[in-house]
This record gives C-alpha cells, structure tokens and sequence, in this order.
C-alpha cells in the first residue's frame, strides 16, 4: 500500500537508491524472494517493512509510468506521504531515469484477462457430532466460474473454502483496500491520470 513506503524517511541515499533498484528489478522481470531477502538483510530493519516498500513502490512506478507524468506530477503524487523532501527528489529522478524502460515493459505485456460467469456459494455446517462439546465451526465455499474472451471461450470454474475467522481477515482486508481507494493520495494520483490521458488524447 501507499503506507508502506513511509519507511523509506528513515534509510540512507543508499539504501532508498537500492530499494528503487530492487523495486525496478521487481516491475521489469517479476518476483525474486532472494533479491528481496538480500536487499532486506542490507537495509537492516523489519524485513516485511523493506519488501513491502519495494513492492509499493513498484506499483507508483507502474501507475505512473502508465499515465506519462513528469517530474513535477510525480512529485505532486507523493506530496502527502510522510517522506523527507531529499528522499521524494531521489525517488522522482530514479523513476524519471527508468520511466522508458517502465513503459516499453508495459507495452509488451499483451493481457486477455477472463471474464466472470457464474458463481455459486454454499455454507457448510456439522449438525450432528458424537463429540458433544465439539465446537461448531462453519466452512463457506464458493465456486467462481470465469470464460476465455470471445463467444465460445472456456469456462474455469476456481474454489475457495474458507473457516470464518480467514473469511473475516479477508473481508477487513478488502475493506481496507476500499477505504484506501478514497484517501485524498489515491484520488490525487488517479486526478493526475486523468488529465494525462485527456491531454494525450487531445
């Protein structure tokens, strides 16, 4: 999340350039545990703390790579995250020295992502036990029928059973994920793509 890239205030001009490296890295050619565990071990600190920057900060570089911002859009963006002015400047230049690079990877990725079908759910509950004291623990499952793209596409059908208490950490965490889409940070960078794209297409 945006959050997560508030640590990088408290790490060196060296250690913020080699999260960005790691950070490109991750964009360009994908998930590497070794890279983020050795990057991590370098940083010091929290490990979680250093790839989830690394993977935030990956995904500003997406989204604004994908709307073509320039220095000074880009530094509006991030102008209300908790981030020391010479870190924001160091982080604006590494990605105005990699935004091409960005760019041509995104250009290449051709997605035909599926398109939802059908889904179905069911709740199951144990209603007789000859263990007595035995908790009831309810198990909901869900069935989510996807189809290739065009008419006579291919139907996957994708299971997910889940206990109550995973199914509420993911309703929090969705919930979250939502109440983020609506901080003044997210709706600014979605301002600016959307002047971006307009004046593109002008």
């Amino acid at each position: 999340t945006i959050a997560d890239l508030a640590p990088l205030s408290a790490l060196s001009a060296d250690h913020v350039a080699e999260v960005c490296k790691a950070s490109l890295d991750f964009t360009l050619k994908g998930a590497d545990k070794e890279r983020l565990a050795r990057v991590a071990a370098s940083v010091g600190g929290p490990a979680d703390a250093t790839v989830n920057a690394v993977l935030g900060l990956s995904h500003l570089f997406v989204e604004m790579a994908k709307s073509g911002v320039k220095k000074a859009e880009f530094l509006l963006s991030i102008s209300d995250l908790a981030l020391k002015d010479d870190i924001r400047e160091q982080v604006a230049e590494f990605f105005m020295g990699c935004r091409e690079a960005v760019q041509a990877s995104l250009g290449k990725l051709v997605m035909t992502l599926p398109e939802y079908h059908h889904v179905d759910w069911r709740l199951d509950v144990e209603l007789g036990s000859r263990m007595l004291r035995r908790r009831v623990e309810p198990s909901f499952v869900l069935r989510l029928d996807t189809k290739e793209g065009g008419a006579g596409g291919k139907i996957d059908s994708h299971y997910l059973e889940a206990d109550f208490a995973s199914l509420t950490r993911m309703i929090d965490q969705l919930k979250a994920a939502e109440a983020e889409g609506q901080t003044a940070h997210a709706q600014r960078i979605e301002g600016i793509s959307d002047d971006v794209g307009r004046a593109g297409s002008r």
